[in-house]
């Protein structure tokens, strides 16, 4: 399987800690854009909701890394993967599709790649990235209410739960702006997830 694949500087290193199985990967810059034509699966870890593909043509299957929005605003052939700061190389990566042919699609590139995958609900978040948002939320909260500082939080969850990075950590790495996205996102049928105020002044 020929898939081309779009990434950012920060991203190459979880990508190549993944490997690429039988794949053929194609790295695509400003310069080969044509190489997406010539695909059979094309993964964008760049993507935005600002993202033009207009001059592409696109493959059969379409892998972006859109944790926040869902399948339903993508073209038909998109299937979402979590692709956050410090999610890409976890073990097992985290897909949602909107369709069983998109999932069947999509399993044939994970297959290709040999990545362990999961496909998770085709929700704001998946699973993962609301778990993270969360708790970052909430370690704005008490850091709010003069609980512990930033650091002992940080220190105190990556020592109970065995998690990479503590919840700060965690924002710097993925970054407040998409944080206070999705936890916005959520909110919308869950008030649990409204964005603590401290957490608004990173942004």
């Amino acid at each position: 399987m020929i898939i081309a694949v779009r990434l950012q500087e920060w991203q190459k290193a979880g990508w190549l800690q993944k490997g690429t199985g039988t794949a053929t990967v194609h790295y695509i810059d400003d310069t080969n854009t044509h190489l997406v034509n010539e695909a059979d699966a094309f993964i964008d870890l760049t993507y935005t909701t600002a993202t033009n593909y207009t001059g592409y043509t696109l493959p059969a299957i379409v892998l972006v890394s859109a944790v926040t929005v869902t399948t339903a605003l993508l073209p038909a052939n998109f299937v979402r993967i979590n692709a956050w700061p410090g999610f890409l190389q976890r073990p097992v990566t985290e897909l949602a599709a909107g369709s069983n042919t998109t999932q069947h699609q999509a399993i044939a590139v994970m297959e290709a790649l040999a990545w362990d995958y999961l496909f998770a609900p085709d929700i704001p978040g998946m699973v993962t990235a609301s778990v993270v948002s969360m708790i970052i939320n909430e370690a704005f909260f008490a850091l709010a209410e003069e609980v512990s500082s930033r650091e002992e939080i940080d220190t105190a969850m990556k020592l109970g739960t065995n998690y990479p990075y503590g919840p700060f950590e965690w924002c710097r790495k993925i970054g407040a702006q998409q944080v206070v996205e999705l936890l916005q996102a959520l909110q919308t049928t869950d008030l649990r997830y409204q964005p603590a105020p401290l957490l608004l002044k990173e942004m």
